[in-house]
């Protein structure tokens, strides 16, 4: 956005520059009661339906009889969400909070359209902004200025329209090579294995069997447990998995020294912003990310009374609700002791058989992902219970291999961090970018002026002189009436 004033008063615009008021600017426009709620969208229809949404084109209807009639092309003003659309097609008005503006014979309406879209206008949040537009000055060169600008504007967005829509293909790429890389690695595909590399040496080594083999009595106990109805054992056993690995639930993965529950019901009352505590959310999961957003708190005492599991660092917390469902990373350590929400599940292995980091990777596989979405429930909130989530088959390689994977799958996402940080920049350096060149064209600076020009202010007073007239004949018409012109397609 730029400044009102454009970080321009009127005697640095070129000289054959005008300013504008509102009621010279531009005509409102009724919509005589034409529009469509929301809940009433298609998904496609013979009609597009326009409003204030961030999408340019909110959804359709066949409902012909709303579509708009009015003069094209017109500027679709969102009250609530300050997005301007230019429209020069048939459409139905969506929705509430549309303000329809139709600029006078002063403009290219394509070019007011930009300068509507580049004035700032205070952000009240959902509170209506319509009040602000009325009060703006409109900088206005000449009528043939504002065509070589428009035309100067599109070819620079053309150039950064196509170099933004590489780099959003590349930050997809990366995002399908990241999950390709953890699908690989939770397969046995990523490193050798080690069972492959203990022949190779000729030398012994523990596979995976054999550390849940050692587990016996303790899996045995769970097994009791289960059979009272509270969680069930998986069969993944049965699952194909690479010579030296096994499956195994995270119930049979966690120690009697280990820990696998939910959070804690913690409610608004229990909470204390000057609390040293701090509340763990499902805002702070990401995938394989701690995020660390979290700025609501607990006393200790409150939190003991609660019997609240306290973090530590290394336990892998999953969240049990989108999005995405069963996402997990590992708790790194807090200054502050910390619990949790009850929609994330703690689990700490226990074990030195289990590296924390293979478990979290393995959660976030695609593989596991599409198991976890299998099980979810709820008719308007997704989740997925600890009930369900201990069921899961999980693959375990032996120690040794776990860290190797884990330090090749890093290694690679190190690589993919660094990549989507640049894409990233490289966005912003775009939007920057498109911000300049309005900045350089509502300043007179992107295009040079014509002496050979009709002045805006010679523009404005002969449009002010048939807006007259137009009222003399018709006091009740308002407004500087545009010439026909295009009607956008039918």
């Amino acid at each position: 956005m730029i400044s009102q004033a454009l970080d321009v008063g009127r005697s640095t615009l070129p000289a054959s520059w005008a300013l504008v008021a509102f009621d010279d600017a531009v005509q409102v426009v009724s919509d005589e009661g034409k529009r469509i709620d929301q809940k009433a969208y298609l998904e496609s229809g013979p009609v597009a339906v326009v409003d204030q949404g961030q999408v340019f084109i909110g959804g359709f209807t066949d409902q012909e009889a709303l579509a708009y009639t009015g003069p094209l092309p017109i500027v679709v003003f969102g009250d609530h969400t300050r997005r301007v659309k230019y429209v020069n097609f048939r459409f139905v008005v969506g929705a509430q909070g549309v303000k329809l503006l139709r600029p006078t014979s002063c403009w290219e309406p394509k070019f007011f359209a930009y300068l509507l879209g580049a004035l700032d206008l205070p952000d009240r949040g959902y509170s209506r902004h319509f009040q602000f537009v009325r009060k703006l000055l409109f900088p206005l060169p000449p009528l043939l200025e504002q065509d070589r600008i428009v035309a100067a504007i599109e070819e620079q967005f053309t150039r950064l329209d196509a170099a933004v829509a590489s780099l959003v293909r590349a930050r997809a790429n990366l995002k399908r090579y990241r999950a390709a890389v953890l699908a690989v690695a939770c397969s046995g595909r990523l490193v050798p294995t080690e069972a492959a590399l203990a022949r190779e040496e000729g030398r012994a080594y523990e596979d995976a069997h054999g550390y849940l083999t050692r587990l016996s009595a303790e899996r045995q106990r769970r097994l009791r447990f289960a059979s009272s109805g509270n969680t069930r054992m998986s069969d993944g056993a049965m699952e194909l998995v690479p010579e030296g690995w096994a499956s195994a639930t995270v119930t049979q993965l966690v120690g009697s020294d280990g820990v696998f529950v939910d959070g804690d019901w913690v409610e608004s009352k229990d909470q204390d912003p000057a609390g040293d505590v701090r509340l763990v959310q499902l805002a702070d999961i990401g995938v394989g990310e701690y995020r660390n957003r979290s700025s609501r708190f607990l006393t200790l005492a409150k939190a003991v009374e609660l019997r609240c599991t306290f973090l530590v660092a290394g336990d892998v917390l999953v969240a049990r609700m989108p999005d995405p469902l069963g996402r997990s990373c590992i708790f790194p350590g807090d200054p502050k002791r910390c619990v949790t929400v009850v929609d994330i599940c703690i689990v700490r292995t226990g074990r030195d058989g289990v590296d924390h980091r293979w478990l979290a990777l393995t959660l976030n596989s695609p593989q596991i992902s599409a198991k976890v979405s299998a099980l979810q429930s709820g008719s308007t909130r997704k989740r997925i219970s600890r009930g369900n989530l201990a069921t899961i088959a999980l693959p375990l390689p032996p120690l040794a291999e776990q860290r190797r994977i884990v330090a090749e799958v890093e290694r690679r996402l190190s690589i993919v961090d660094d990549m989507e940080a640049s894409v990233a920049a490289s966005l912003k350096r775009a939007e920057r970018l498109r911000q300049a060149v309005l900045r350089r064209a509502f300043a007179g600076e992107l295009v040079p002026q014509d002496p050979s020009d009709e002045p805006a202010g010679a523009l404005l007073e002969r449009v002010r002189a048939e807006r007259a007239a137009v009222t003399a004949v018709s006091p009740s018409r308002r407004g500087c009436q545009r010439q026909p012109a295009d009607t956008g397609a039918s």
